[in-house]
């Protein structure tokens, strides 16, 4: 059996090394297809800008946040500020609400929508159906992204585009515009707060009480002057996005070398089940 087995073998090769032109021609054939497809492809542009998120320190609340915390351990303090953690900054940012603010304010219609837009009238075409608020901002939102690396803890904001002059001045855009809202939101927010804390300090007649009250508006008014004076609010830019000089995507060596090899695997797997089959009709 083993002598057999031997001769099989040495018939598969000599019966593969007789179809090689076949293998050859089959594997090239896929590579220019692949080559041809990846030509085909819209090129992606990517442009990167590395983000160190702003602490707000704790060590700016004074002697008596202090006390007025212990006074009213059994309120949530937190509630009367609004945090800037990365990742509630992440969510804002990635939000439905935050983009069609930025699509409008930016006036990115005719980007997003280049082939329905209407450059002369600057209005959609007639003949296309407007595209819904949904899809609009979801388009938007596609392009890019914001993750936290692990390793270091700086946030990396990704945009994508086919234009390559477009990835780097939204990236940067996108900063200023978190920023902007941001420091807005807190704006308000501690504005609100005030209200409502100078309502309640009218209200109260205990000198304890009064205290915390004051402290709490102290946090407040310090929350709204670092909202309205403080340089990198939300992110301290480490690394601002560039145009990119090279395509992101496709990796055309990459998809040719693997049509290659998709069309050396087909072919060598249609020679391998020709060889067997001829020999059970033998």
């Amino acid at each position: 059996m083993s002598g057999e087995g031997e001769i099989r073998f040495r018939d598969l090769i000599a019966y593969f090394y007789s179809c090689k032109y076949l293998i050859i021609s089959v594997s090239i054939g896929f590579s220019v297809i692949a080559a041809l497809i990846s030509l085909a492809i819209t090129p992606v542009y990517s442009s990167q800008a590395i983000l160190a998120p702003v602490s707000k320190s704790e060590e700016n609340s004074s002697y008596l946040s202090r006390v007025a915390g212990s006074v009213l351990s059994g309120l949530d303090l937190q509630g009367f500020s609004q945090a800037n953690d990365s990742a509630s900054v992440q969510s804002q940012m990635t939000s439905r609400v935050f983009a069609e603010m930025f699509i409008k304010e930016n006036d990115l219609l005719p980007i997003l929508f280049e082939e329905e837009w209407d450059k002369e009238r600057n209005d959609w075409k007639k003949d296309i159906e407007k595209p819904s608020p949904y899809t609009i901002q979801k388009k938007f939102r596609d392009s890019y992204s914001i993750v936290k690396d692990l390793k270091t803890g700086l946030m990396v904001l990704t945009v994508d585009w086919s234009d390559k002059k477009i990835p780097a001045v939204w990236a940067n855009k996108l900063i200023e515009a978190i920023e902007s809202y941001t420091r807005k939101l807190d704006i308000i927010d501690g504005e609100n707060s005030i209200k409502y804390l100078r309502e309640e300090l009218s209200k109260t007649s205990s000198t304890e009480m009064k205290l915390s009250l004051y402290s709490l508006i102290e946090k407040e008014l310090k929350k709204i002057m670092l909202a309205k004076t403080q340089t990198s609010y939300v992110y301290k830019v480490i690394d601002p996005a560039y145009e990119p000089e090279f395509r992101s995507w496709p990796r055309r060596k990459f998809i040719t070398l693997l049509g290659l090899f998709m069309g050396f695997l087909a072919s060598s797997l249609y020679v391998f089940i020709r060889f067997f089959y001829k020999r059970d009709f033998l």
